[in-house]
């Protein structure tokens, strides 16, 4: 199973990340411990940068951050020279405290407020996706105070089916996001008549998505859009956003493409469908998230018993949960995991991981194969560097667990364990 998640080896039974022992790390920093493997994470950048390199139009990546919004991950970000998506003045802060240049940022968001639209345009961000008529008019009114241009990226429904769980559906005609494109053209024209600068258009068909098709579906869908586009507001309106959605190994069920894959796929429907609708090559850009930091990440936590039920369920109590990693609780999310201290051990008990919360649902992963666990081991989830940490909440009073990062250096801190103390903080 190990060789399924990359940075992932069994050493004199025992579970190495990036190299190092997951043991100690554990008893180093303590769990429950978000664990983030440089090596892999920055691979994962450069396999989606390559992957745009060769295409003559140009474009840019994206690191989708609400995947994991840290600093320290920013700021690989930016080494990379890849950009970031942000959908708050949180993240955007993150960002750049993080050393993200601003004109490499992309805002999003389907209810940006002015003060945050103020915000952005203070900070000389590139980019913001346009996702419903208000957008335009407050920033029409705000440049009269801010004169930085930000480039406008109408996002667009392209009504695409994708294959993927309701909740991270989003491209279909019904989504909370964007608009469809025949009232989009009206909009681009008032924008360029406010003196706005209308870039290009965006699409984003949904989450976790393994099939190549809906990306190939919406390119050439969107080519004929932004062709509409053009004829009503001109040639600078050359960039196309086709976003993310990138599915990631979370089991072994799961059979994910190479970024290239996806990458290369679209890049053939939008040069073929350039030179067929007589139109330049638009700048591509995308915005993967979860398949940047997913695999990059893994979660440990120290087993506190185990309990079987009458009816002969068997449940793994783990010092987590639902607080650090809410993805089966919201998606019915699995995951493959180990006993890290003795990975080597053959996995014959089907089993529940059940967190520390008062809530039936605060699960982790249900009727997995794991070695007859005890209290005292150390237990490893794989494949969560991507919302967990972000979507992480405080209930029952919880606090945040820490961050460490591995492999390219010596284990360090990237976020410390929040105390009991500062969880109180903001209470009056």
């Amino acid at each position: 199973m190990l060789q399924n998640f990359p940075g992932m080896e069994e050493k004199n039974g025992e579970l190495m990340i990036g190299g190092v022992s997951a043991v100690s790390l554990a008893e180093q920093f303590g769990t429950p411990l978000y664990v983030v493997n440089e090596t892999v994470l920055r691979k994962n950048m450069r396999d989606f940068a390559s992957a745009l390199s060769s295409y003559e139009g140009g474009g840019r990546i994206f690191y989708a951050s609400k995947a994991l919004s840290v600093k320290r991950i920013l700021k690989i970000a930016a080494e990379e020279n890849i950009g970031a998506d942000v959908v708050s003045e949180g993240e955007l802060r993150t960002a750049l405290a993080g050393g993200m240049n601003p004109e490499n940022i992309m805002y999003h968001g389907n209810n940006k407020s002015e003060k945050e639209l103020a915000f952005a345009l203070s900070q000389g961000v590139g980019y913001t996706a346009v996702d419903r008529p208000e957008d335009v008019y407050r920033l029409a009114a705000l440049s009269k105070e801010y004169p930085h241009k930000i480039k406008l990226l109408f996002r667009i429904v392209p009504g695409i089916e994708a294959h993927t769980h309701d909740y991270i559906r989003t491209g279909s005609f019904d989504s909370k996001f964007g608009m469809p494109i025949e009232e989009a053209l009206p909009l681009m024209q008032y924008a360029k008549a406010q003196g706005l600068c209308v870039a290009g258009l965006h699409c984003h068909i949904g989450s976790q998505i393994f099939e190549t098709e809906p990306f190939r579906d919406a390119a050439k869908l969107m080519m004929q859009f932004l062709k509409e586009a053009q004829a009503l507001v001109g040639e600078d309106a050359c960039i196309l956003n086709l976003g993310g959605g990138f599915g990631i190994r979370y089991t072994e069920e799961d059979s994910p493409l190479p970024p290239a894959d996806f990458i290369q796929n679209a890049v053939r429907v939008v040069t073929e469908a350039a030179k067929e609708l007589k139109m330049k090559k638009p700048m591509l850009f995308f915005e993967p998230g979860r398949a940047i930091a997913g695999t990059a990440g893994s979660t440990l936590y120290t087993v506190g018993g185990v309990k079987k039920t009458k009816v002969g369920k068997t449940y793994v109590f783990i010092d987590g949960g639902m607080t650090d990693n809410p993805r089966h609780a919201l998606y019915d999310a699995q995951y493959e995991a180990v006993i890290a201290n003795r990975v080597s051990d053959e996995a014959t008990q089907k089993v529940t991981i059940a967190g520390r919360l008062c809530e039936s649902g605060d699960v982790i992963s249900e009727g997995i194969l794991l070695p007859p666990a005890k209290e005292g081991d150390i237990l490893a989830t794989f494949s969560t560097g991507a919302y967990c940490f972000s979507m992480a909440s405080r209930y029952n009073r919880v606090p945040g667990a820490a961050m460490v990062l591995v492999g390219e250096e010596a284990p360090r801190l990237i976020v410390r364990r929040q105390t009991a103390e500062e969880l109180l903080s903001l209470d009056l």
